[in-house]
Order: C-alpha cells, then structure tokens, then sequence
C-alpha cells in the first residue's frame, strides 16, 4: 500500500535512551504545533504520521534521534518489487557509482534482505548502472556508515520496520552529523573528564525538553565545561546564562566558549559567565528573571567507591527517612553520598524557585548510585514545584546510562508554581 499525499509517515530511529529520545521529539513538536500521529513504537523506532517537515532542520534539533527515514510502503511481507520502486524514487547521480544498503528494525529476515540486495545489484548491472552493496555486521547500517558511504546524497539507506502487524518500508533522509558532536566532545580546549561529562547529545536533549521559546533566558548554575551553554548556543538561544561555585569550572567554561566563537562562528555577546555558589544563586540572579533551568548538578564523588574520608564528610540519611544525627546509622558510604547530595539539591530548588519565572521549568539530573535514588520529589514539590511526566513510571523520569555505569542519570522536569 502506498501512503496517501496529504499526510507524510516518518520514521525516527532512536538513540541509546529511546524512552528519553522519543520524550524529546514530542517536545519538539508539540512546541513548534506540529501535528502528529503516533503509528508505532519500540526501543529502536518511532512511526510518526505528520505533514511534510523540514527534516534537516528537525534532525540537527534534535540530540537523540540517529536518523529519520521517510516511509514510502506499507506491506504484510518483503517484497523485491517494493525494494526496487524504493530505489527508483532515489535515481543514481551522473557518473557517480550507485550505493545502497538496507537498515532493518524488529524481527526481519536478514538473509533474505540480503539476497535482494544481491538481486538489486544485478538489475542495476543490466541497467548499466554501477552499484556497490553496503553491508554492515548490525541489522542497521549507522549513520557514521550512512554519511561516509554517502547514502542519503549518492545513493540509499533502505529502511524496513517490522511493526509485528506489518513492514514499513522507506529510506533515511537525514542522519545525525557524528564528526559535529564529537567535535564539541572532544574537539574543545577544556574538559574535566575527573568531574565527569555531560554529553553534549544529552545537553541538546534537555535543552528541548525545557522547550525553552528562543528569546527566553537558559540558566545553568552547575555550568561545569560549559556543555548545557554551549549546546544552547548552538540551537539558537542567546540569553543564556552560567555560573559554578568553582573557579575552575568558569574559567574552563569561558575558554570553551571563547573557541567556539573562533571554531563555529558563534555570537556569545548575550552570554553571562560568573562564579556562585548555587546556594546564593538568588544574591546574583534577579528573582523570577529565568523561564528554564537545564543543568547536571554534582553527582557525587568520582570514585568508584566513596571513601571512609568521604562519608566523614557526608552524614546523611537513607532515601525515604527521616535525617539522623546519630552516628551509628552513618554505615554506608553510598547512602551518606546520597543524602549530603539531596541536602545540596534542595537548597538548590529553594534557589531555582526564587529566580525562576513563574511556571518556568527545571530540567535537572539527579544521581542513581548502585541502584540508591536521590529521594527528594516530595520535598521538592513543598519548595513550589510540580514534577511534569516524562514517562510512566511512578517517579516521572527517564534513566540515562550506559552499560556497567556506577552513576546513572535520572531525568526530571519540575514547573515553578
């Protein structure tokens, strides 16, 4: 079946953190009124009914989204008829080799994807067409594959969903620029890789959950190297402001900024960079002067085990208790982490509450330390705040992390009321 003029279907292929990529593109979305329809899905793909976008524009906004595929056909099996119309609809550049590979998402037959391929190969051969089959190890060629192998401009990244009811079929028509981000990562002058690292991809995701309106004020008082501010600049925002109780972390944080004016051509003039203590923030910040702050705070002690020197100096309570001041209940240096932490953050929020505008957002990362949550969501609801859903879970978040990760990340969105 051939989808009809009117609506276009698009396929976002999810990054690492699907639940926190999908959370991401409804944002967007619904910020910039875009209507659409969900179709399907999963840890590897959304399906999105939507009329026509500018893609280009919606994957460089865009932080956790790989690639966007237009989906063409709707099929109840694979057929190599469908493939070859698929192709067609991306004709070979003049004297440039034809290349093409296929990219598939649930349970589909690999082999059988690949003796089309192969079967392709011969079609375009008696065409007089001269292609190369790109193959990857994956079931999804990667959009380091696909802008190397030149796919999108010189050829065609055949995309296949199994929804488990029925196959979309298309091809990717943006990727995620790879080279760009780890630029930014690794590319800038200062890094604190001790202090640990957001990256850059999952500052852009925060930014867009704030859905922050382009004239509005961007705060990060844990600004660290500068990543949420730089991320920032980069989609557009320019009253962007930064600050850090550490000397260090400001003067890294201007040096990164002060290249990126150099390297990417970038206006910083509207960004203020200062040093403070984010327990005083309200002595530097005019009250409800902010409309979204996005920020990783500290997360705790680098190593991977907190020392007894640490805990001496972290006497704090279990999540879900009641602060002790005895002794013999400071045991686990994990916890003292934890609830020093949740002290620390709450004066915090009584800080983000003052300065905020009303109804502005706190897009904020809490620590997971060997499984102990930072506890605080009730008490940060009695500074004034609202916890606003991005999943389903009873605490509202989404967790960031990598495989064997001590520290995951937590994602929450609170709104001043």
């Amino acid at each position: 079946m051939i989808f009809s003029q009117n609506k276009v279907k698009y396929a976002f292929i999810l990054g690492q953190v699907p639940a926190l990529a999908r959370a991401e593109i409804m944002a967007i979305l619904e910020h910039a009124s875009l209507d659409f329809e969900e179709l399907f899905y999963n840890e590897q793909v959304l399906v999105l009914a939507m009329r026509k976008a500018e893609i280009d524009w919606l994957q460089a906004r865009l932080g956790g989204t790989i690639k966007i595929a237009s989906l063409k056909f709707q099929a109840s099996s694979i057929k190599q008829e469908i493939i070859e119309k698929l192709i067609q609809q991306q004709p070979p550049a003049k004297n440039k080799r034809f290349q093409f590979g296929f990219s598939a998402y649930g349970r589909v037959n690999m082999k059988e994807l690949k003796q089309i391929g192969l079967n392709l190969k011969r079609v375009l051969r008696l065409k007089k067409v001269r292609s190369r089959f790109v193959v990857s190890k994956e079931s999804a060629l990667s959009s380091v594959i696909v802008h190397k192998e030149k796919l999108i401009d010189q050829g065609a990244d055949v995309v296949v969903i199994n929804s488990g009811k029925e196959y979309y079929l298309g091809y990717t028509v943006s990727a995620q620029k790879f080279q760009e981000y780890s630029e930014r990562d690794y590319g800038r002058p200062q890094r604190d890789d001790q202090s640990g690292m957001l990256p850059p991809k999952l500052a852009k995701m925060m930014i867009n959950l704030g859905r922050a309106g382009f004239d509005q004020t961007i705060l990060d008082p844990f600004c660290g190297s500068g990543t949420v501010i730089q991320e920032a600049l980069l989609l557009g925002y320019k009253k962007i402001i930064g600050s850090d109780i550490a000397a260090k972390a400001v003067s890294d944080t201007i040096n990164n900024l002060e290249w990126l004016k150099v390297k990417l051509q970038q206006d910083i003039a509207g960004v203020k960079i200062f040093q403070q203590d984010v327990k005083s923030l309200s002595a530097k910040i005019q009250p409800q002067s902010v409309d979204v702050i996005v920020t990783e705070p500290y997360l705790g002690p680098a190593r991977a085990i907190p020392s007894s020197q640490d805990a001496k100096y972290l006497p704090v309570r279990p999540a879900g208790q009641k602060i002790s001041t005895s002794k013999s209940q400071v045991s686990n240096p994990e916890i003292d982490v934890i609830d020093e932490l949740s002290k620390l953050y709450l004066k915090a929020f009584a800080q983000f509450h003052q300065v905020l505008k009303k109804e502005g957002k706190a897009v904020i990362i809490l620590p997971i330390i060997n499984n102990q949550t930072v506890d605080i969501i009730n008490d940060v609801k009695c500074l004034g705040f609202v916890s606003l859903p991005l999943s389903d879970c009873p605490r509202k978040s989404i967790v960031y992390a990598r495989p064997g990760q001590r520290v995951r990340r937590e994602i929450f969105v609170f709104k001043k009321i």
